[in-house]
């Protein structure tokens, strides 16, 4: 399968040593256009229908490879056990919960980490996520 290919896109921010940031990146392939704070799903190598699901924090070109520094949003069943307790019931309005049992309610949730972020080449981008 062929690498897919991002190129910054505008005039760099900033620099930190061999990091230069920029505000958006764009697939070469189809224009797709990706900027900073765009909720994205990113390929999930070991649940391929269940994409990780991040907000781009930073973007960046280092040694010729576009990055991107992702802040995670975790679905119900990938937050550990021991902390399932303190996840909020998610109430579903009417219409909805009518159309949704528990189960698929809950493969809907995320939940937004504000803490957690790792840096991914921007490859690993499926597409943006709403």
């Amino acid at each position: 399968m062929p690498t897919i290919q991002f190129v910054p896109v505008g005039a760099p921010i900033r620099t930190q040593g061999k990091r230069v940031f920029y505000t958006s990146i764009r697939e070469t392939a189809t224009g797709m256009i990706y900027s900073l704070e765009d909720n994205v799903l990113m390929t999930n190598p070991l649940a391929l229908r269940y994409p990780y699901i991040g907000k781009i924090a930073a973007l960046f070109v280092e040694s010729e490879t576009v990055y991107l520094k992702t802040r995670w949003y975790y679905r119900r069943v990938d937050i550990a056990a021991q902390h399932q307790d303190r996840i909020p019931v998610l109430l579903w309005g009417p219409e909805d919960a009518a159309n949704m049992n528990t189960a698929d309610a809950q493969e809907f949730e995320v939940f937004y980490s504000s803490t957690h972020t790792d840096d991914n080449e921007a490859s690993s981008i499926q597409g943006h996520c709403s």
